[in-house]
């Protein structure tokens, strides 16, 4: 995926976000239950999700995502 398409994609998701809850804990909480419903759509148990999650924190930490 494109940049462009990736950010075309995140920038209304991300407005939806902000819309339904103004405050941080709020979105981290959608977030976090997006997060959980896309494990359940790809079969994974709650278990696999986390550490997929887990993943992603450690790209977040080593800085791959900035």
């Amino acid at each position: 995926m494109s940049t462009d398409r990736h950010n075309a994609a995140l920038l209304p998701l991300l407005r939806m976000i902000v819309e339904a809850d103004p405050t941080e804990s709020g979105q981290w909480v959608l977030l976090e239950s997006l997060a959980l419903g896309i494990g359940k759509l790809h079969g994974r148990t709650p278990r696999q999700t986390a550490e997929f999650v887990e993943a992603m924190a450690e790209r977040f930490t080593d800085g791959s995502r900035s």
